[in-house]
């Protein structure tokens, strides 16, 4: 029973298996269609190869959404800490199931709710960081958008500004943005860099991968704007970039600081491109190519440029990961710290262990009325009792005591041991942990 469904049952949508793996190719798609394209490039390899066993991830609530800030996004990237990275990891792969869920699953009685939205942490910087040019123009980018018919109709708004423009820092929500003829969207707003004055030569081309009639009734339309908001996020204008619905694209010479659209309070601008997809063409998709100029007063940095950061960024994954397999592997002990002593046992009983005890020492006390003797060196003694390491699933092989003095390493997961002894004989144990 699931809080979500009113406290009904929920199930798996029908047409998924039971098992379900996500690749990292999927999660890029399924992240861009819900408008974060920029941030599907770095998180869709990081939480990628997850299983999801549909019949217990789609009977309990989806997850909350942790709440993701621009913080948790430098941290998951800082692959060379794995105290860092490993702990955002799991917030960003909280939050990917919080939406997940009603990707794959559904309530059985009642209608399923529509997904809350996600919180956004912003998109990674596309600028490495490279000294500035002092060239003119200061930035010289492309940029090309695809959509995929899907099985429905999907209608989202996908950020293209840090491709096209040398932005950076806090984004904001501009509310009532327009693409083409379609009013109150919601687009990313970036701080408009104070040396740009003028973005000129923005062109867009179309390319139809599977409509070569290049008509307007392919099923997956791709729309193009830009536009601006004053210091509070408020939307001011707006101005059309080109659509996938024109064989040619469309043009414009160029925008200039104080005239229209850009107006003299402009604090933000948005690129964006608005994706409406008609699952009845399943297998077409369209792609719109944007080119853009910026013109600088001082010396900027391009907004991408080699190296390229993509590569690095899985080169940097690699590493930290590879880091974070060498810190996780068991290192044989050299000598072993003396733990909890368990004195004067007798008979037989149960001990429970401390999880970090790997090993255990066995000193015969008092010996029992009757037993065997094979004198040697040491001398080993027959018939002086058991131990028996204990796990969650149960007992494993039984171990002889067999020393006055003796040591016996326990098998992974032990958490318990019992203790079997005839009688007259008292021992203890002493628990070791890797000194």
């Amino acid at each position: 029973m699931t809080a979500i469904c009113g406290g009904g049952p929920s199930a798996a949508i029908s047409g998924f298996n039971q098992t379900v793996v996500v690749t990292s190719a999927s999660i890029e798609a399924f992240l861009t269609l819900l408008g974060f394209e920029p941030l599907a490039l770095v998180l869709a390899p990081l939480i990628a190869g997850e299983t999801y066993d549909l019949t217990t991830f789609c009977t309990t609530d989806p997850p909350a959404d942790p709440g993701l800030t621009p913080g948790d996004l430098i941290d998951v990237t800082n692959f060379t800490d794995p105290t860092v990275s490993i702990p955002a990891l799991a917030k960003f792969q909280q939050w990917f199931n919080s939406r997940y869920w009603y990707q794959v699953c559904r309530c059985t009685s009642v209608s399923t709710p529509a997904p809350p939205a996600l919180s956004n942490p912003g998109a990674p910087s596309q600028n490495p960081g490279l000294p500035s040019s002092g060239n003119t123009p200061c930035s010289s980018n492309t940029h090309t958008i695809t959509a995929n018919v899907v099985s429905s109709l999907v209608t989202h708004t996908i950020d293209i500004t840090p491709f096209l423009l040398p932005v950076s820092g806090s984004t904001v929500e501009i509310t009532g943005s327009v693409i083409a003829n379609t009013a109150g969207l919601t687009a990313t707003g970036w701080p408009v860099p104070p040396s740009l004055t003028e973005i000129d030569n923005i062109t867009t081309g179309v390319t139809w991968s599977t409509n070569p009639d290049n008509s307007n009734s392919s099923g997956v339309h791709l729309q193009c704007g830009i536009n601006f908001a004053d210091s509070s996020g408020n939307w001011l204008s707006g101005g059309f970039l080109g659509q996938s619905l024109d064989s040619v694209g469309s043009r414009i010479e160029n925008v200039r600081k104080g005239t229209s659209p850009w107006g003299t309070l402009v604090a933000y601008i948005s690129m964006s491109c608005r994706a409406g997809i008609d699952g009845a063409r399943a297998g077409q998709s369209e792609s719109v190519t944007i080119n853009t100029t910026g013109i600088c007063l001082g010396s900027l940095e391009q907004a991408c440029c080699p190296p390229d950061p993509q590569i690095t960024t899985k080169l940097d994954q690699i590493f930290g990961l590879l880091q974070n397999v060498y810190s996780i592997i068991p290192v044989r002990p050299s000598v072993y710290a003396v733990g909890t002593a368990h004195a004067g046992l007798t008979g037989g009983g149960t001990l429970s262990l401390a999880s970090s005890t790997t090993a255990l020492l066995v000193v015969i006390n008092t010996l029992p009325a009757a037993y065997g003797l094979v004198v040697g060196t040491p001398d080993t003694y027959i018939d002086v009792g058991w131990l028996t390491p204990i796990n969650n699933a149960g007992p494993t092989a039984g171990l002889r005591i067999s020393r006055a003095s003796e040591t016996f390493e326990l098998p992974d997961a032990t958490d318990a041991v019992d203790y079997s002894l005839p009688p007259g004989e008292s021992i203890t144990i002493t628990e070791l942990q890797p000194g």
